[in-house]
Protein backbone atom coordinates (compact mmCIF):
# COMPACT_ATOMS: atom_id res chain seq x y z
CA UNK A 1 0.00 0.00 0.00
CA UNK A 2 2.98 2.72 0.99
CA UNK A 3 3.84 1.60 -2.73
CA UNK A 4 0.23 2.77 -4.54
CA UNK A 5 0.01 5.81 -6.96
CA UNK A 6 -2.27 8.23 -7.33
CA UNK A 7 -3.78 7.52 -10.61
CA UNK A 8 -6.10 9.53 -13.35
CA UNK A 9 -9.80 8.73 -12.80
CA UNK A 10 -12.13 8.48 -15.65
CA UNK A 11 -15.14 10.03 -13.21
CA UNK A 12 -15.28 13.47 -13.01
CA UNK A 13 -14.62 14.11 -9.29
CA UNK A 14 -17.55 16.06 -7.91
CA UNK A 15 -21.07 14.19 -8.49
CA UNK A 16 -22.95 16.20 -11.04
CA UNK A 17 -26.19 14.02 -11.25
CA UNK A 18 -29.50 15.40 -9.69
CA UNK A 19 -32.74 14.44 -8.96
CA UNK A 20 -34.14 16.76 -11.95
CA UNK A 21 -32.18 14.78 -14.39
CA UNK A 22 -34.35 11.49 -13.54
CA UNK A 23 -33.15 7.79 -12.96
CA UNK A 24 -29.94 7.56 -15.43
CA UNK A 25 -30.38 4.04 -14.21
CA UNK A 26 -33.72 2.35 -14.99
CA UNK A 27 -33.26 -0.53 -12.27
CA UNK A 28 -31.68 1.48 -9.23
CA UNK A 29 -31.64 -2.13 -7.09
CA UNK A 30 -28.47 -2.73 -9.59
CA UNK A 31 -26.60 0.48 -8.85
CA UNK A 32 -27.03 -0.18 -5.41
CA UNK A 33 -25.51 -3.63 -5.93
CA UNK A 34 -22.62 -2.34 -8.16
CA UNK A 35 -22.02 0.25 -5.18
CA UNK A 36 -21.53 -2.27 -2.28
CA UNK A 37 -19.32 -4.51 -4.80
CA UNK A 38 -16.99 -1.43 -5.79
CA UNK A 39 -16.91 -0.47 -1.78
CA UNK A 40 -15.71 -3.73 -1.20
CA UNK A 41 -13.21 -3.17 -3.53
CA UNK A 42 -11.87 -0.38 -1.89
CA UNK A 43 -10.49 -2.24 0.96
CA UNK A 44 -8.25 -4.28 -1.58
CA UNK A 45 -7.34 -1.39 -3.90
CA UNK A 46 -7.41 1.51 -2.02
CA UNK A 47 -6.13 3.68 -5.19
CA UNK A 48 -9.96 3.37 -6.42
CA UNK A 49 -11.46 4.40 -3.00
CA UNK A 50 -11.62 8.36 -4.01
CA UNK A 51 -13.40 7.51 -7.58
CA UNK A 52 -16.29 5.08 -5.56
CA UNK A 53 -16.77 7.51 -3.24
CA UNK A 54 -17.69 10.36 -5.32
CA UNK A 55 -20.04 7.58 -7.02
CA UNK A 56 -21.39 6.61 -3.71
CA UNK A 57 -22.41 10.32 -3.58
CA UNK A 58 -24.78 10.69 -6.48
CA UNK A 59 -26.73 7.75 -4.52
CA UNK A 60 -29.73 10.26 -3.92
CA UNK A 61 -30.19 10.91 -7.69
CA UNK A 62 -30.09 7.18 -8.41
CA UNK A 63 -32.67 6.59 -5.31
CA UNK A 64 -35.29 7.95 -7.84
CA UNK A 65 -38.47 6.81 -5.71
CA UNK A 66 -40.74 3.83 -5.92
CA UNK A 67 -41.29 1.31 -9.16
CA UNK A 68 -43.24 2.39 -11.58
CA UNK A 69 -45.29 -0.50 -12.63
CA UNK A 70 -46.00 -0.76 -8.70
CA UNK A 71 -47.31 2.50 -8.53
CA UNK A 72 -49.68 1.69 -11.34
CA UNK A 73 -50.71 -1.44 -9.59
CA UNK A 74 -50.99 0.98 -6.39
CA UNK A 75 -53.43 3.42 -8.55
CA UNK A 76 -55.52 0.57 -10.08
CA UNK A 77 -55.95 -0.99 -6.38
CA UNK A 78 -56.74 2.72 -5.69
CA UNK A 79 -58.59 2.79 -8.42
CA UNK A 80 -61.41 -0.19 -7.44
CA UNK A 81 -62.09 1.29 -3.77
CA UNK A 82 -64.82 3.67 -2.52
CA UNK A 83 -63.17 5.68 -0.33
CA UNK A 84 -65.36 7.64 1.24
CA UNK A 85 -62.99 9.45 3.89
CA UNK A 86 -60.47 10.37 1.03
CA UNK A 87 -57.53 8.42 3.43
CA UNK A 88 -55.49 7.60 -0.38
CA UNK A 89 -56.17 11.01 -1.28
CA UNK A 90 -52.51 11.38 -1.71
CA UNK A 91 -52.10 8.36 -3.41
CA UNK A 92 -51.11 10.27 -6.44
CA UNK A 93 -49.39 9.43 -9.93
CA UNK A 94 -46.77 12.08 -9.36
CA UNK A 95 -46.07 11.11 -5.99
CA UNK A 96 -43.31 8.88 -4.90
CA UNK A 97 -45.48 5.58 -4.04
CA UNK A 98 -42.92 4.87 -1.16
CA UNK A 99 -44.24 7.77 0.66
CA UNK A 100 -47.70 7.25 0.69
CA UNK A 101 -49.70 6.16 3.50
CA UNK A 102 -49.82 2.73 4.43
CA UNK A 103 -46.56 1.87 1.61
CA UNK A 104 -43.68 0.41 3.35
CA UNK A 105 -40.96 0.15 0.38
CA UNK A 106 -37.49 -1.84 0.92
CA UNK A 107 -35.03 1.29 1.21
CA UNK A 108 -32.40 -0.36 -1.30
CA UNK A 109 -34.50 -1.04 -4.48
CA UNK A 110 -37.87 0.82 -3.22
CA UNK A 111 -39.93 -2.35 -4.00
CA UNK A 112 -43.46 -2.07 -2.36
CA UNK A 113 -43.10 -4.93 1.00
CA UNK A 114 -45.98 -4.00 2.78
CA UNK A 115 -49.78 -2.57 2.34
CA UNK A 116 -50.50 -1.62 5.92
CA UNK A 117 -54.36 -0.49 5.43
CA UNK A 118 -56.24 -1.81 8.17
CA UNK A 119 -59.11 0.43 9.73
CA UNK A 120 -60.21 0.78 13.26
CA UNK A 121 -62.47 -1.84 14.28
CA UNK A 122 -65.98 -0.73 15.56
CA UNK A 123 -65.32 -1.44 19.08
CA UNK A 124 -61.80 0.48 18.81
CA UNK A 125 -63.58 3.33 16.91
CA UNK A 126 -65.81 3.64 19.78
CA UNK A 127 -63.70 3.86 21.76
CA UNK A 128 -61.77 6.95 20.14
CA UNK A 129 -65.37 8.30 19.53
CA UNK A 130 -67.64 9.93 22.54
CA UNK A 131 -70.63 10.55 20.17
CA UNK A 132 -73.69 8.42 19.79
CA UNK A 133 -72.75 8.26 16.03
CA UNK A 134 -69.77 5.50 16.17
CA UNK A 135 -71.07 3.54 13.46
CA UNK A 136 -72.08 6.08 10.93
CA UNK A 137 -69.17 7.77 11.76
CA UNK A 138 -66.71 3.82 11.60
CA UNK A 139 -68.75 3.10 8.33
CA UNK A 140 -67.34 6.25 6.54
CA UNK A 141 -63.96 5.61 7.55
CA UNK A 142 -63.88 1.88 5.91
CA UNK A 143 -62.74 1.38 2.31
CA UNK A 144 -65.41 -0.91 0.17
CA UNK A 145 -65.26 -1.89 -3.08
CA UNK A 146 -63.27 -4.24 -4.98
CA UNK A 147 -60.07 -5.76 -4.27
CA UNK A 148 -58.69 -5.34 -8.05
CA UNK A 149 -56.08 -8.42 -9.31
CA UNK A 150 -53.53 -5.21 -10.21
CA UNK A 151 -52.25 -6.98 -6.14
CA UNK A 152 -50.42 -9.22 -7.68
CA UNK A 153 -48.06 -7.34 -9.74
CA UNK A 154 -46.74 -6.36 -5.97
CA UNK A 155 -44.46 -9.25 -6.69
CA UNK A 156 -42.42 -8.20 -3.34
CA UNK A 157 -45.18 -7.77 -0.87
CA UNK A 158 -44.88 -9.66 1.53
CA UNK A 159 -47.58 -7.81 4.10
CA UNK A 160 -51.19 -6.89 3.57
CA UNK A 161 -53.48 -5.67 5.75
CA UNK A 162 -57.17 -4.88 4.39
CA UNK A 163 -58.41 -5.43 8.30
CA UNK A 164 -61.85 -4.14 9.74
CA UNK A 165 -62.89 -2.41 6.47
CA UNK A 166 -66.02 -3.06 4.72
CA UNK A 167 -65.74 -5.43 1.82
CA UNK A 168 -69.46 -6.86 2.27
CA UNK A 169 -70.17 -9.49 -0.32
CA UNK A 170 -67.04 -9.27 -1.74
CA UNK A 171 -65.40 -12.85 -1.94
CA UNK A 172 -61.96 -12.71 -1.43
CA UNK A 173 -60.13 -13.00 -4.82
CA UNK A 174 -58.52 -16.48 -5.81
CA UNK A 175 -55.77 -14.71 -7.02
CA UNK A 176 -54.38 -13.40 -3.50
CA UNK A 177 -54.21 -17.22 -3.07
CA UNK A 178 -51.37 -17.37 -5.34
CA UNK A 179 -49.06 -14.03 -3.89
CA UNK A 180 -45.96 -15.95 -2.83
CA UNK A 181 -44.22 -14.22 0.03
Amino acid sequence: MLTSKPCATPMPTAPTLSKAMGSPHPHPEHYHQVLGSLQYLTITRPDIAFSVNNLGLCHGSFNAGCIESEREALLQFKHGLKDPSNRLSSWDRDADCCEWPGVICDNLTNHVLELHLRTLSVDEYYAFNASGHYYEYWEKSTFRGKIGQSLVNLKHLKYLDLSNNNFEGIHIPKFLGSMKS
